[in-house]
């Protein structure tokens, strides 16, 4: 597992050795300092981030309608900025001024084109590239981060600090351990009548008086229940010698 998070860090341009982290040719730091400085990196991006988004919000907002030559390449890609805009904005959901930043994206996408001007058109443009750029470079410093916080020492040991089993919790006492067959006395003894109502007990010679068809295909052997046979000498019982007759 740990080689695997050394070779992912070396694809990124980091080395991770004796605890101590190379970032390209710098001079190497400990692990801590370079958790630090990708999770400092991560902050300032978001920020950044959050002032683009602030940013598309006030042009849609105060839109510049003023009629100007409009470049038929700057019209193809505006709707589809929109839209990228639209498609990434639910993955900030802290931002200070979501729902306002929402409402201006839905309304831009619900108007015409011919609303916005080639200045308007060319700064959403702009923002949605730098969105989707910082949010790639953000997800990159955390992913570095999280794969240094996972990447620990060869050297160090794991030992299993739990045990399940019967031999487990042996340092508690008995009644801690088990529990009194009086507590689910209540639970459990409703199944003894279903025990004693099974078709084997009950469908016999029940109805056999009747003048219905009997219900099952339960065939009693009579000589396998000796509380049916009232004569002593007749035994219930077969023995060897009825094997071969008489």
């Amino acid at each position: 597992m740990s080689s695997d998070i050394h070779q992912e860090l070396a694809a990124h341009g980091i080395l991770f050795k004796d605890n101590m982290v190379t970032i390209g040719n710098s001079a190497p730091v400990t692990k801590a300092i370079a958790i630090k400085s990708y999770k400092k990196r991560a902050k300032e991006l978001y920020s950044i981030i959050e002032k683009t988004w602030s940013d598309v919000s006030s042009v849609l907002e105060y839109r510049d309608c003023r009629k100007t030559d409009q470049s038929d390449g700057v019209i193809l890609l505006f709707i589809p900025a929109l839209q990228g805009l639209k498609r990434i904005l639910p993955l900030y959901p802290a931002l200070a001024n979501y729902n306002k930043i929402k409402m201006h994206v839905d309304g831009a996408l619900l108007s015409d084109t011919n609303t916005f001007s080639q200045n308007v058109m060319s700064k959403v443009i702009d923002y949605k590239l730098a969105i989707e750029w910082l949010s790639h470079l953000l997800a990159k410093n955390l992913y570095i981060k999280a794969l240094l916080l996972a990447c620990d020492n060869k050297n160090k040991i794991v030992e299993a600090k739990g045990v399940h089993g019967p031999y487990s919790n042996l340092d508690l006492p008995m009644l801690e351990r088990v529990f009194n067959w009086s507590s689910i006395d209540e639970e459990v003894r409703g199944r003894e009548n279903d025990k004693r109502r099974q078709s084997r007990y009950t469908m016999g010679f029940e109805r056999y008086n009747e003048s219905g068809v009997n219900e099952g295909f339960t065939w009693r052997e009579l000589r396998n229940e000796p509380y049916l046979w009232g004569k002593e000498g007749e035994n219930p019982y077969p023995h060897r010698n009825l094997l071969w007759g008489k």
